[in-house]
């Protein structure tokens, strides 16, 4: 019965790989402890933290205030912000990022409103050349459909 411990480790390791996987996949949100003195090279940064915001309401707009906010707690920790967005008050943090002194991985999404599409690359690359010192990279993604 040599092969049952065998395929049972097997097996344990195909679901620990499995699960990483999985994490790794939805995102692993791992907070940092005040005072820890730990620091990010850059992370994804989405202003949506009270209850029924998300980024898919066109209707919502991210106050400059919140951004100045998270930013400023954010530079704590981290010299880089990667956004998703350049809509819906997103568009101001590059111009917040280089008062702080960060920089931008600047991210333009992509869906199936052609128009939508359109505006989202126009004002990323225009945002891009107005902070050449402080947008790193213009990140273009979407729903893949």
């Amino acid at each position: 019965m040599p092969a049952a411990p065998v395929l049972a480790t097997l097996l344990a390791f195909v679901l620990l790989v499995t699960t990483i996987a999985i994490a790794f996949e939805r995102g692993v949100k791992a907070p940092l402890p005040e005072g820890s003195g730990a620091s990010i090279q850059c992370l994804s940064y989405a202003p949506y933290r009270i209850e029924g915001e998300t980024p898919f309401d066109t209707g919502s707009r991210v106050s400059r205030e919140r951004l100045v906010d998270d930013l400023k707690r954010l530079s704590a920790r981290t010299g880089c912000v990667r956004t998703y967005s350049v809509r819906e008050g997103l568009e101001q943090v590059p111009e917040v990022a280089r008062e702080l002194g960060m920089k931008v991985l600047l991210g333009v999404w992509l869906g199936s409103d052609r128009a939508a599409n359109d505006a989202q690359l126009s004002n990323g690359i225009a945002l891009t050349k107005a902070f050449p010192e402080t947008v790193r990279a213009l990140v273009v993604d979407g729903v893949r459909q």
